[in-house]
């Protein structure tokens, strides 16, 4: 018999739709690249799911930026991949980031925002 599975993540999860770019070391040019035709698929205090049209690789770190809705300014940092799900070979991935080096007062807002969202 199979057990319930159990949410292990530490902070709540929002569907959403925002724009987000990376910066990330591509070794084929031999320098970092940034990437901005990038959406968020959910977002959480502790990392986004992202639809990118890149191939990352699990354990490469990328700068993530992004600015939420309502909100004025960039929130970034630090960020890990985590997962890379191929949706289209060679043209769409999804890839979870999670947040390693984000600023205390962004990710305390960033969930304040998922649980004021979360409650509409």
């Amino acid at each position: 018999m199979r057990k319930p599975s159990v949410e292990r993540r530490k902070y709540k999860r929002l569907k959403l739709e925002v724009k987000v770019e990376l910066q990330y070391y591509n070794p084929e040019l031999g320098r970092s690249e940034i990437v901005s035709d990038i959406k968020s698929k959910n977002i959480s205090a502790g990392g986004v799911l992202v639809q990118c049209g890149r191939r990352l690789s699990v354990e490469d770190f990328v700068i993530a930026r992004f600015v939420l809705p309502s909100k004025r300014r960039y929130i970034m940092g630090l960020a890990r991949v985590v997962r890379v799900e191929v949706i289209k070979e060679g043209s769409e991935y999804e890839v979870g980031l999670e947040f390693v080096n984000f600023r205390k007062e962004d990710v305390e807002e960033l969930n304040k925002f998922v649980e004021q969202e979360a409650k509409e």
